[in-house]
C-alpha cells in the first residue's frame, strides 16, 4: 500500500491524475488530495481532502509536512508547475522526510520550464522547432504574424498572435518585463497541432500522439496520430537527457514536417486521455520510483478522445463567502 499526496487537484492535471489512481489496479494505494479552494471537483472523489495555502505562503512547507506526518505518505505528485518548482527547490527536504516527489531532474526543468532554454536545446538536436527570439532584445526578425508569450508559464499565460508591427509595439509598451517574453515565428495551423508523451525509465522509451482541437485551453478532442518523426524526436529527447518518468511534447505539422514549439517536463493534461488508450505513463512512473514491477502494456493505436463537462455539488457551509 502506498500513501500518495497528490496536489492542486482543482486543476484538470490533478483532477485527470485523482481519477487514474481511483481505477488502477496495478498496485494499492491510498489517496491524500490538496488545494487552496475549498470546493473542487476531486473533492467527492476522495475521502482525504486538505485545504492548503499558496505555495508562495510560508505555512505552505508546514501543512503539508503536517499532512506527511498524519498520513505517514510516501510519495508527493506536484499537478502544477507552480507546486513542481516549489518541491524541486526543496528536494533535500522531502528525502530527509524520505518522501518521494515523482518530478523529472533539475536539467530537464532548467531546459523546458523556460521556452527559451526549449528552443535553443531542440536547435541542438536538430529538431525542427520554431525560430525565438526575446521580445527585449527581437530586431524584426520575423515576418508577421508572430507569437508573443513568456518565457515561462509560471509568469504569464498569455499568448497573443500579432498581425503586424503596431500591435507588436502596442504589446511591449503594455509588458513592464520584456525580457521575460518571447517572440516566436508562427509555423502551420491550429488545425494541424499534436500532443506527444514519451516515457522513458532510463532503458526503454515508449511514446504516444494525438492530434487535437483545442477547446479553450484544454484539449476538446484528441485523435490517436502516430508519426515516425514524432516518435525519432521523442526518442532523442529522451536519450539525450535519460529520462525517467513522463515528457509532452507540443507540436504543429506543416508542409509535412513536425515543429516542436513547446515541451511540459511533467505529466501534462491528456494524462486522462492516453491512459484510456492503455498508454499508462502516469502509473509506470510511479511504478519506478516506488520499485513496483510492472510491464509496459500496449497503446491502442486508434481512437478519438471529446471533452465533456459536468459537476460536483456540496451544501454550502455557514458564514461562508461567495469567493469560496
Amino acid at each position: 500500500m502506498i500513501n500518495i499526496l497528490v496536489t492542486s487537484v482543482g486543476g484538470d492535471i490533478g483532477m485527470n491524475i485523482v481519477n487514474i489512481l481511483l481505477k488502477q489496479d496495478l498496485f494499492k494505494c491510498s489517496l491524500f488530495v490538496v488545494d487552496i479552494k475549498k470546493y473542487v471537483f476531486s473533492k467527492n472523489l476522495v475521502k482525504n481532502f486538505y485545504v492548503v495555502p499558496k505555495t508562495n505562503s510560508d505555512n505552505y512547507i508546514n501543512k503539508i509536512d503536517e499532512i506527511i506526518t498524519l498520513n505517514n505518505i510516501e510519495l508527493i505528485i506536484p499537478s502544477s508547475e507552480v507546486d513542481i518548482l516549489f518541491f524541486n527547490s526543496n528536494k533535500k527536504y522531502f528525502a530527509k522526510r524520505r518522501v518521494k516527489l515523482l518530478i523529472n531532474d533539475n536539467v530537464i526543468l532548467e531546459n523546458f520550464l523556460d521556452k527559451e532554454k526549449t528552443s535553443l536545446i531542440l536547435e541542438k538536436l536538430g529538431i525542427n522547432t520554431p525560430k525565438t527570439y526575446i521580445l527585449d532584445t527581437y530586431k524584426d526578425e520575423l515576418n508577421f504574424p508572430v507569437i508573443v508569450k513568456a518565457k515561462k508559464s509560471t509568469i504569464s499565460k498569455m499568448i497573443r498572435i500579432l498581425n503586424s508591427k503596431k500591435e507588436l509595439e502596442n504589446l511591449k509598451n503594455e509588458l513592464s518585463n520584456k525580457k521575460d517574453y518571447i517572440v516566436q515565428e508562427y509555423v502551420g495551423s491550429v488545425k494541424e497541432e499534436y500532443t506527444t508523451t514519451v516515457f522513458s525509465n532510463s532503458n526503454e522509451n515508449k511514446s504516444i500522439s494525438f492530434k487535437r482541437d483545442l477547446d479553450g485551453d484544454k484539449t476538446g478532442f484528441a485523435l490517436i496520430d502516430n508519426y515516425q518523426e514524432l516518435d525519432d524526436y521523442s526518442t532523442k529527447i529522451a536519450e539525450y537527457f535519460n529520462l525517467n518518468g513522463s515528457l509532452n511534447l507540443q507540436s504543429r505539422k506543416n508542409e509535412n514536417k513536425f515543429y516542436v514549439f513547446e515541451i511540459n517536463p511533467r505529466i501534462s493534461s491528456t494524462v486522462y486521455i492516453r491512459n484510456h488508450f492503455n498508454f499508462h505513463d502516469l502509473l509506470w512512473w510511479i511504478c519506478t520510483i516506488c520499485d513496483i514491477k510492472f510491464t509496459f502494456t500496449k497503446a491502442d493505436e486508434s481512437g478519438v478522445a471529446v471533452i465533456g463537462y459536468t459537476y460536483s455539488f456540496f451544501k454550502k457551509e455557514e458564514n461562508e463567502n461567495r469567493s469560496n
